[in-house]
């Protein structure tokens, strides 16, 4: 389903418009984002593509790394840009198994093949 079918005549939310959101109450950026629009999880829901159950869990921060595909869905649905709707704790580097994760350094683009690099690698 379409943005504009799903909330007709309404406007796109800009992660500046909705700076003043009041999330106390433990709701979710994307719960505060669909109410915003006035649209029900049960409409919402299948309209980016998820099952009722899965869409609560997402919105109730029980998924903790959500597909991107079901943030962007999500995004488009509602007419908000991505980052409107990304929890902080999604960006935080994930821990490894083995031990926490190395942050790269800025600017750090050693494991990333220059343009001089042959392609495909020489083995």
């Amino acid at each position: 389903m379409s943005r504009e079918r799903l909330l007709p005549h309404s406007p796109p939310i800009d992660a500046g418009a909705c700076a003043d959101w009041d999330r106390r109450g433990g709701r979710s950026r994307l719960a505060v984002a669909r109410q915003s629009r006035g649209l029900s999880q049960e409409r919402l829901a299948p309209a980016v593509g998820l099952s009722l159950a899965t869409y609560r869990r997402l919105e109730a921060g029980q998924i903790e790394n959500p597909p991107l595909r079901y943030l962007v869905n999500c995004a488009l649905a509602l007419g908000v840009e991505l980052p409107v709707i990304i929890e902080d704790e999604w960006c935080d580097w994930a821990q490894l198994k083995s031990g926490p994760a190395a942050e790269p350094a800025a600017g750090d683009l050693s494991g990333v093949p220059s343009s001089n690099t042959p392609w495909p690698p020489e083995h």
